[in-house]
């Protein structure tokens, strides 16, 4: 749309710059080429800007600004007399077309040069051509250049339309992937939140039967150190719970049973009873004495 009104402008005033003014005696007048100028670049403009604010992105939309643009090169070829520079204005115009990455926009655009070159070649080939007489098949000298161009940028459009294609298809995986993978991460974190909440649940219920047992019930690891103590079982051994968590087990049985255990562990390699084989043996209390265990 702004190109549009851009080229109107400039229509307007390439006019005004290469049509002197009209004499009529002593008073001159404004050349026509200038009132074309306004007045055709005006009508030009109108329908493509309003077509690329109201329905942007369509294909009739490209369709129609394609030919306009391409009307927009006969209209500044005419008003600077058919110079040949001007000329270079149609295979801008098709490059500038080549950004809509639509082949099909070519169509009309070079069907407007093939027909405005012939018919005013025939007409009035001075504003065409810049001469009072050019020989017939002129305009398809120049239309098979348009055409040539076109050759290359329908190639590059084509080309970019489908490396476009093959990225979207990409993203598309790619996005699909990630929301497989998403949905899995949410579907394991939710699974693993339930399992946690019932692992946690078993803790509690088992530590609450531990709290609560009437038995003395005492867990250690691989190498003797107190992990739970219940009070049961500190109650027996004359321990608060909390102070044997983390001591090693020696610290509840004499001395003899103590060596026992530690050269066992230290024969076998490996976890084993706390004191050996014997299950029938002696406890030692906070304050030395000694007691009868099974």
């Amino acid at each position: 749309a702004g190109l549009m009104v851009f080229q109107w402008a400039a229509a307007v005033a390439a006019a005004a710059w290469f049509t002197p003014p009209a004499w009529d005696g002593p008073a001159s007048r404004t050349h026509v080429h200038v009132w074309a100028a306004a007045g055709l670049g005006g009508v030009l403009a109108a329908l493509p800007v309003c077509l690329a604010i109201f329905r942007p992105g369509r294909s009739s939309t490209r369709m129609v600004i394609g030919a306009a643009q391409t009307m927009f090169s006969a209209l500044l070829i005419d008003v600077a007399g058919g110079r040949i520079e001007t000329h270079f204005h149609v295979f801008g115009s098709l490059a500038f077309l080549a950004f809509y990455r639509d082949w099909r926009v070519f169509i009309p655009a070079t069907l407007v040069v093939a027909a405005d070159h012939a018919l005013r070649g025939y007409v009035w080939p001075q504003s065409v051509f810049g001469v009072a007489a050019v020989e017939p098949w002129r305009w398809l000298e120049h239309v098979a250049w348009v055409v040539f161009e076109d050759a290359f940028l329908i190639t590059a459009c084509v080309q970019s339309r489908r490396e476009m294609r093959n990225l979207a298809h990409q993203q598309a995986w790619l996005e699909l992937a990630n929301e497989t993978v998403n949905r899995e991460v949410r579907l394991r974190t939710a699974d693993l939140g339930r399992s946690c909440t019932l692992l946690e649940q078993s803790r509690m219920q088992a530590n609450l039967i531990l709290e609560n047992a009437a038995e003395g019930i005492i867990t250690i690891d691989e190498r003797g150190v107190v992990l739970q103590c219940n009070p049961a079982a500190a109650a027996m051994f004359g321990y608060e719970s909390g102070y044997v968590v983390g001591k090693n087990v020696n610290l509840l049985m004499p001395a003899p049973h103590a060596r026992r255990r530690d050269e066992y562990l230290a024969r076998s390699g490996g976890v084993s009873d706390i004191w050996g084989m014997n299950r029938e043996l002696q406890g030692k209390r906070a304050d030395g004495s000694m007691f009868p265990l099974e």
